[in-house]
């Protein structure tokens, strides 16, 4: 990876600006971008933190998460701020995961509960370029309700990240409860219903918002928020209570496994992104087109779906 730190606090022309290629230089495509920084959101106890673990674990070892084309060119180092888990639970998620992901836990440096200011646990670490903060509300942040306290604490953060490892930052946070904060469980594109001030939402680049869908198959829906044009499609998680890592069921969307459940997700969430980036409700030309790239499928096969599913194809 290119250390982008040579283009902070310079005048660069917007032309020169304009000829670089730094999205070559993502983390994750389409998801965490260099430098950059990320909320993840869910309720308490739904499994955000052994999903940040296992992000940490795909890039410590040069894999791709969740279907995302890791773009970091080989592992790079990680260094996980936990306040919640302490030493016990997280013995147990590294040794269970490392089993699939052999050689990772090299790159991996874990802080549990630090001591003083999280600035100066951030750089007890060198070379790190990715940092995860779980949870967020470890912190201390005076009134996680205020927007300037909430603002200067992230910044406190991503200043040390940026400016001194060139790192980006994936931040852990609760979601509201419904019927509390303003809540009502629905999302903004899994930003919105973080707990706390605006400012949560503001910061990021981006945000994945994870919902349990039933405990008992251990299945969860992963809603995804960018300030890129193109919005990931949602994704269904399966834990496996073996290694505790998730996989996406429908990350490759092939055909015998995307059923119609799967396609309404895709369907309601390719809408919505496109209404978001062109401003109107896209024809139905328009919107097959887009249904054919997302799911790699055949423009047959996307009609025959949107029939199953009762969705009407006329203008």
């Amino acid at each position: 990876m290119a250390d982008l730190r040579q283009y902070l606090g310079i005048p660069l022309a917007g032309k020169m600006l304009r000829l670089i290629k730094l999205e070559e230089e993502w983390v994750l495509d389409r998801l965490l971008p260099p430098m950059g920084r990320i909320l993840l959101t869910a309720s308490a106890k739904v499994g955000k933190s052994l999903l940040a673990t296992q992000m940490a674990h795909c890039l410590a070892t040069g894999e791709g998460f969740l279907g995302f084309r890791n773009m970091t060119g080989g592992p790079i180092r990680i260094h996980y701020l936990d306040w919640e888990m302490g030493p016990v639970f997280m013995q147990r998620r590294l040794h269970m995961m490392g089993e699939m992901y052999p050689g990772g836990d090299e790159n991996i440096f874990v802080t549990m509960f630090p001591r003083g200011a999280v600035e100066d646990a951030m750089r007890t670490v060198r070379d790190v370029k990715l940092f995860i903060i779980d949870p967020i509300s470890a912190l201390h942040i005076e009134d996680e309700n205020d927007n300037a306290k909430v603002r200067k604490k992230l910044d406190e953060i991503a200043t040390v990240a940026r400016e001194e490892y060139g790192a980006a930052v994936l931040v852990v946070h609760h979601m509201r409860k419904q019927g509390r904060d303003g809540g009502d469980g629905n999302w903004y594109q899994g930003l919105g219903e973080a707990r706390g001030a605006g400012a949560f939402f503001d910061w990021v680049d981006g945000g994945m918002a994870l919902r349990e869908l039933d405990r008992t198959e251990r299945t969860d829906e992963l809603r995804f928020g960018t300030r890129g044009a193109e919005t990931p499609v949602p994704l269904v998680l399966v834990g496996d209570p073996e290694t505790l890592t998730y996989s996406a069921r429908y990350a490759t969307m092939n055909q015998d496994d995307l059923g119609t459940e799967a396609f309404r997700l895709v369907y309601s969430a390719t809408l919505e992104a496109m209404c978001e980036e062109l401003h109107h409700v896209p024809t139905a030309a328009e919107l097959i087109r887009r249904l054919v790239s997302e799911t790699s499928k055949t423009r047959s096969w996307v009609y025959s779906m949107l029939k199953k599913c009762g969705i009407s194809t006329e203008e």
